[in-house]
């Protein structure tokens, strides 16, 4: 998300799928990604974000369909970061 959030004027361009559902999305995409390869699916991921809680709601129902995903909001309590770190 920071990463398309602030471009440099000399990066390419996000993905077409991200312009057209928006950037804080990109995390979805490649959670998806690391899911469809089997190198990589059984990786866990966390999405530590700083969208509100509002937008958190508006998408928790796709968060919840990704495997090996669980998600925290930054600044909330940090110590629940250490802790599913450590799980």
């Amino acid at each position: 998300m920071i990463r398309w959030a602030d471009p440099d004027p000399n990066m390419e361009k996000p993905p077409q799928e991200i312009l057209e559902v928006g950037f804080y999305r990109a995390s979805f995409r490649c959670s998806k990604m690391l899911n469809e390869d089997e190198r990589t699916r059984n990786i866990p991921v966390i999405l530590y974000t700083i969208l509100d809680i509002e937008d958190i709601e508006e998408i928790e129902d796709e968060i919840k369909n990704l495997p090996q995903v669980t998600y925290l909001i930054k600044g909330f309590n940090e110590k629940n970061l250490v802790e599913v770190i450590q799980s």
